[in-house]
C-alpha cells in the first residue's frame, strides 16, 4: 500500500511537474539561463585573457574544421583554413590603407565571399565593419555614412552601387570619408598578399563596448 502510495505521489508530482512546464516553459527558461551564464563566463574569461576579438572564435572552427567547406558561393566554395587565410590577406590590405585598431569601416557591399573575407580581415586587426544597406541611396546613404563614424567606405563594383556612391562624391568627401571600390583587380591585388596571421597585439586593446558589427538599415 505504502509503494502504491509512493507511486502514485511520484506520478501526481511528475504529472503537476510537466504541465507547470508547459504552461510556464520553466525546462526552456532554465536552459537559457544556463546558456547566458556560460556565455557570461565566456565572456568573463576572453576580457581577462585579452582575447575579446570575435576572430578567436571563428579560429577555433579553424582548427576544428579546417578542411571542411565553410563558405558556398555560385563563383567557388572555400573551406575554413582557405577563409582564413583570405581573411588574413584582407587584414594586410586594411593595414597597408592606415586602418588601425578599434576603428570602423564601411560596407556598401552584396552578399559574396569577399564580403565575410573582409568582415573577419577586419577583426583580425582589432577592427569591425559598419554594414550600409547596399538598397540606400542619396542622402540616407550619406546620413547612414555619416553616423557610422567610419573613415573608409568599401563599394561593390556593381554598377549600380557605384553610380549610388558616386553620385553623392561631394557629400561623402565632405564627410572625409575615403570610398574603395573592391573591383575584380583589387580582389586579385589582396589575394596576392601575405596570409601571415595578424600579430594578437592589433586584438588586445578591445573594450567591451566596441561592437563586432554595426548594422544600418534605413
Amino acid at each position: 500500500m505504502a509503494s502504491a502510495t509512493t507511486a502514485a505521489v511520484i506520478a501526481g508530482t511528475t504529472a503537476a511537474a510537466a504541465y507547470i512546464d508547459a504552461k510556464l516553459h520553466l525546462s526552456k527558461d532554465i536552459g537559457q539561463l544556463w546558456m547566458l551564464k556560460a556565455a557570461e563566463r565566456e565572456a568573463t574569461r576572453a576580457l581577462n585573457t585579452k582575447r575579446l576579438s570575435p576572430l578567436y572564435f571563428f579560429e577555433e572552427s579553424v582548427r576544428n574544421y579546417g578542411d571542411t567547406e565553410a563558405i558556398w558561393s555560385r563563383e567557388g566554395t572555400y573551406t575554413w583554413s582557405e577563409t582564413h587565410t583570405k581573411a588574413c590577406q584582407y587584414a594586410a590590405y586594411f593595414l597597408e590603407q592606415d586602418i588601425r585598431p578599434g576603428e570602423l569601416v564601411a560596407f556598401y557591399l552584396q552578399n559574396s565571399p569577399e564580403f565575410i573575407f573582409a568582415w573577419l580581415g577586419l577583426w583580425a586587426i582589432g577592427c569591425a565593419p559598419a554594414m550600409i544597406n547596399f538598397n540606400l541611396a542619396g542622402d540616407a546613404l550619406v546620413h547612414c555614412l555619416k553616423v557610422s563614424g567610419a573613415e573608409v567606405v568599401v563599394i561593390d563594383e556593381e554598377e549600380r552601387l557605384r553610380t549610388r556612391i558616386e553620385s553623392e562624391t561631394q557629400s561623402i568627401q565632405k564627410l572625409g570619408i575615403h570610398a574603395i571600390v573592391l573591383s575584380g583587380e583589387l580582389k586579385s591585388s589582396i589575394a596576392a598578399k601575405s596570409a601571415q596571421r595578424p600579430d594578437d597585439s592589433y586584438r588586445e586593446g578591445l573594450e567591451a563596448s566596441f561592437p563586432s558589427v554595426l548594422f544600418y538599415t534605413r
